[in-house]
């Protein structure tokens, strides 16, 4: 899984979160760790739990 997270990483760098600075990299980088945090205490599927934190501001632009 470690190797995962320098490919989210390298997605979420070019990402245009609109004008939002609250939204760039430091703040996905922050909401991992402070997952991780988390986790140790709890019994969870890291697997699932890191890439969800990577992700959680992401969403596809759907136009039918």
């Amino acid at each position: 899984m470690k190797n995962w997270e320098p490919l989210f990483v390298k997605k979420l760098e070019p990402t245009d979160l609109g004008d939002d600075p609250a939204h760039d990299l430091a703040h996905f980088t922050r909401v991992v760790a402070t997952a991780k945090a988390l986790a140790a205490d709890e019994a969870v599927r890291l697997d699932v739990v890191v890439p969800a934190a990577w992700l959680h501001d992401l969403a596809v632009r759907w136009d039918p």
